[in-house]
């Protein structure tokens, strides 16, 4: 009886642990194509326009492996985690965007 009970919570610790590192930040992937692209508003944007975002992210289990902003790859290899996440100047400075939330769901970050 003891060694069921003891299998059951090491069972349901394992599960939980998964939930917290699909809740963990992640880079979001872009092709080649849209790395410069605004995160938010997908809009291309260009040199004095281009704001960076570095803290935007999102969870493990909300990441593709295509591109986030385009939903494809020209090629397996041109889709690639970007440390770096920019946004145009208005979602910028816009207080719509909440950088310890998940660019997907919008949920908080485990």
């Amino acid at each position: 009886m003891e060694e069921r009970n003891y299998n059951n919570r090491s069972n349901n610790n394992n599960s939980s642990s998964s939930n917290n590192s699909d809740l963990k930040k992640s880079y979001i992937k872009l092709c080649r194509y849209c790395k410069n692209s605004c995160v938010s508003c997908k809009k291309e944007i260009k040199g004095s326009e281009m704001r960076n975002g570095k803290a935007f992210g999102l969870h493990n289990k909300c990441q593709i492996n295509s591109c986030y902003i385009c939903r494809t790859s020209k090629k397996g290899d041109d889709v690639i985690e970007r440390q770096s996440s920019y946004l145009c100047k208005s979602c910028y400075n816009s207080s719509k965007l909440d950088w310890s939330k998940c660019l997907s769901c919008h949920k908080q970050f485990k």
